[in-house]
């Protein structure tokens, strides 16, 4: 194993061995995904426990997501694996009414302060409102199609911690 990646382990690992299947498949599979679908990371978080995060991107629909969730609701899960669900935000409400409580759910971007009149954005007290315990900053796309740089990035995720999210 090179040594960069002697802290990670395979996804299908982290599955207990009755569920054939992982996390990322199935968003792909059910999402209906386009282009390379969802990528999924599996590392040490702070907690000591493995991480798997699936976000979703802007993919699905109420039919397509609800499939997804019955299925992750009847998978039979790692003790030691934290594990956190992205969904498109109009699609939160409805995964986090769903899911099992074993699967955390986080937002899939956040705004850099307390909000205001910043059409589309979605404010760190939103995403706590609504139940979330993460959120995602600084994606690929994020930063090379919409522009955000690192110290863009540093300054939401900053805000996001200081008001109890955990950032991805």
């Amino acid at each position: 194993v090179r040594s960069e990646f002697a802290g990670l382990r395979r996804l299908d690992s982290v599955f207990n061995k009755d569920t054939r299947h992982c996390l990322f498949a199935q968003v792909q599979r059910n999402v209906q995904a386009v282009g390379n679908g969802c990528r999924g990371v599996v590392t040490m978080a702070g907690t000591g426990k493995f991480f798997v995060g699936g976000n979703w991107k802007c993919n699905g629909t109420k039919d397509s997501i609800g499939k997804l969730v019955t299925e992750l609701n009847n998978a039979k899960l790692e003790d030691d694996v934290d594990i956190v669900v992205a969904p498109p935000f109009v699609y939160i409400d409805q995964v986090k009414s769903s899911l099992i409580d074993r699967i955390e759910i986080s937002g899939q971007n956040s705004w850099v302060g307390k909000g205001g009149a910043f059409t589309g954005e979605i404010s760190v007290e939103q995403l706590n409102d609504i139940g979330c315990k993460w959120v995602i900053h600084g994606h690929s796309e994020r930063r090379h199609v919409i522009g955000e740089d690192n110290q863009f990035i540093g300054k939401k995720s900053a805000y996001a911690v200081t008001q109890g999210l955990k950032v991805i």
